[in-house]
This record gives structure tokens, sequence and C-alpha cells, in this order.
């Protein structure tokens, strides 16, 4: 079992963020040392949905008492410490704690200070394996949700969450044109309506959206030319038409954008 433990934390937003991070990433065991104030229903009022977590979380009024059963710590810290410590990376650190988790035992702590002061030298002599998310050296320390939410994915990598399948959409639609097809009258997704935005902050990042979309070398053969006759503006909806002739562009002056839209 793989637990969170919070010493002293200061602020009932990023305990909150926690218990958010928690819920995303499967984890569900908070234990709070002394925090400075935690009232469930508040937390429930950020982090919604988050019941399950809540309904788990234990506090403690010592560091000790919170890491008595565990039989692994891993302590976080962005300072660095004149004592040898074991250190680690967060990624090193996440495989040794699944490997340890799937074999059985007591839980496995990963242990975070409060936001002003981190951990002190006493909390890190508790600890197996010390850990440093690296950063930039002039600003090293992190929030106090983010460092727990990075530590959180890096677990998951570990845990081979990758390895799953992207959710499967609710509608299939038929694939759309190949970046090698030129025949006109090929267009993707005729079977449904198709909205397709391209936000461009000029002509020429148009162009390249709608190249991309359709795969045809006549979208910006059409604009050059276009664009000679006409404004850039005009000359990219001219190069859509030519590129699928089914498609109907439409130019929003207020949204500055262009809409494509598949005719049935």
């Amino acid at each position: 079992m793989i637990i969170v433990v919070l010493h002293e934390p200061q602020d009932l937003v990023n305990i909150a963020h926690v218990v958010r991070a928690m819920k995303n990433f499967g984890v569900r065991d908070l234990r709070l040392v002394n925090p400075r104030e935690y009232e469930a229903y508040r937390i429930e009022g950020i982090a919604h949905q988050t019941q399950d977590v809540l309904a788990r979380v234990r506090t403690f009024a010592t560091l000790a008492e919170a890491l008595a059963d565990c039989v692994h710590v891993v302590g976080f810290t962005a300072r660095g410490r004149t004592a040898k410590r074991n250190l680690q990376r967060p990624r090193d650190a996440a495989a040794e704690v699944v490997s340890l988790a799937r074999g059985g035992g007591g839980p496995m702590a990963l242990l975070f200070g409060r936001e002003d002061k981190g951990l002190s030298n006493e909390d890190l002599d508790r600890c197996h394996r010390v850990v440093t998310i690296p950063s930039d050296p002039t600003y090293a320390s992190l929030n106090l949700a983010h460092a727990v939410i990075i530590m959180l994915y890096e677990l998951a990598l570990a845990q081979g969450v990758e390895s799953r399948p992207f959710k499967a959409p609710r509608r299939g639609s038929e694939p759309g044109a190949s970046r090698a097809a030129t025949d006109h009258n090929e267009s993707p997704g005729r079977t449904t309506v198709l909205r397709a935005v391209v936000r461009a902050g000029s002509a020429e990042a148009g162009l390249r959206s709608l190249s991309a979309l359709f795969g045809t070398a006549t979208v910006p053969v059409a604009y050059v030319l276009g664009s000679r006759l006409i404004s850039k503006r005009a000359a990219l909806g001219v190069a859509a038409l030519v590129a699928v002739s089914p498609w109907l562009v439409w130019y929003s002056q207020e949204a500055r954008s262009y809409a494509l839209l598949v005719l049935l």
C-alpha cells in the first residue's frame, strides 16, 4: 500500500489539491500530521467527487506516529543537505516503491513537508530515500501539490499506466483524407458533420492547418494564386474550396477564424 503523508500542511487549498491528485492517480490513503486546518467538507468543496479519499484520511499529532507502521519512507526536499543521504530522482524512487509494494509488507510512505519550510533534517532522518525533483536551481522549490502530483505521475508510469488503451470515441467516423491524396472528390467524414475551426493568427498559419487537414498540394497553389488577386484572408478560403469541393468555408470577422463545415 502506498500512502501520502503531509507533515504540518499550512494551507487547506493545498491539501485539497493533493486529494484531487490522489484521486486522479488511484492513491487512496492520506495521512496529515498536525495540519493547521482541516475540514473534510471544505476539502470536498474544492476537490469534487473525492469522498472515497476523504473517508480514509487520518490525522496524527506527530510524524513518528504517522510513520510508525511504514516499512519504506521516501522524503521530498528541494534543498541540498550537507549530510550524506540515499538520494534518488523521482523515476528511480517510483520504480523502487512500486517493486516493494508488489512484494507485500507494510505501507510505503511518500513524505512531504510544510509549504514554508519543507522537511527538517530530523524529518529526513526517518526516510529510507530522499528525493529531489529536478527543477531550475534558481527557483527550485515546488508548490506542495505540484510536487505530490509529479511523484504520483511517476508512480503511475512505473505501474504501467501508459500501456492502457485510449478511451474509445462515442461515435465512429470515417478517417480523413491521406496527406498523399490528390483527388479533389475525396473528402473526409462525409457521413458526419465535422466542424474543424482553424484558429489562425495569420493567413499563413491558416494555410498550414488546411494543408495538414486535406493533405493536398492544391491548397498552397490555390492560395498563392488567390493572394495575388484578392486578400490573403480571402485567398485562404479559396484554397479550402479548391482543396475539397464539397466543403463550405465560412469566415467570421468577430471570431477571427475559419469554420469548415461538411455538406451532407
